[in-house]
């Protein structure tokens, strides 16, 4: 039983010590560069057109609902980004004859085309308060996302800055 166990350890050893070379004849890949950027070097690449006062009202819930997780489970079945819960869903089906399921709303094009397909026809005048209101009547709510809307005007402000900054 001794010269098994023996035998067995001077295989491992065999196999670790072949691994071991194996390694040391081939050259190590270059680990790939990232390019480092600063928080400034970000924002002044990015997209440079104005929003309006309604993608920033879009943020605001977006940051409010989920701080932006396409992934975001609620819980009272709320899904994605915006949190829409499938009564919602159905009566954005319902009004406007499309078809989305519960689960498009991970993903943040089907969202985006969702809630502007509700406020096309329940809130033309893309007015901020009934937005606010079709989304979430709870006065909480509201007050929530207007404080994050301004926060998104006062990052925007800066970015606006920084981009034109050079």
């Amino acid at each position: 039983m001794r010269s098994v166990e023996n035998f067995g350890a001077a295989l491992l050893a065999i196999l670790i010590f072949e691994i071991v070379m194996s390694s040391l004849d081939k050259p190590k890949p270059e680990p790939e560069k990232i390019p480092q950027w600063s928080c400034v070097e970000l924002l002044r690449n990015q997209h440079k057109e104005e929003l309006s006062d309604f993608d920033k009202l879009i943020l605001a819930m977006a940051y409010t609902e989920s701080r932006f997780n396409d992934d975001a489970v609620g819980t009272c079945g709320d899904y994605g980004q915006l949190q829409l819960t499938e009564i919602w869903v159905k009566e954005v089906n319902r009004i406007t004859g499309s078809n989305y399921r519960h689960e498009d709303a991970f993903d943040i094009d089907s969202t985006l085309a969702m809630f502007a397909a509700m406020n096309e026809v329940k809130n033309p005048e893309k007015s901020i308060d009934k937005a606010i209101s079709i989304h979430n009547k709870s006065p909480y709510y509201r007050k929530t996302v207007l404080e994050n809307l301004a926060m998104v005007e006062r990052y925007e402000n800066l970015r606006k800055k920084l981009i034109t900054k050079d």
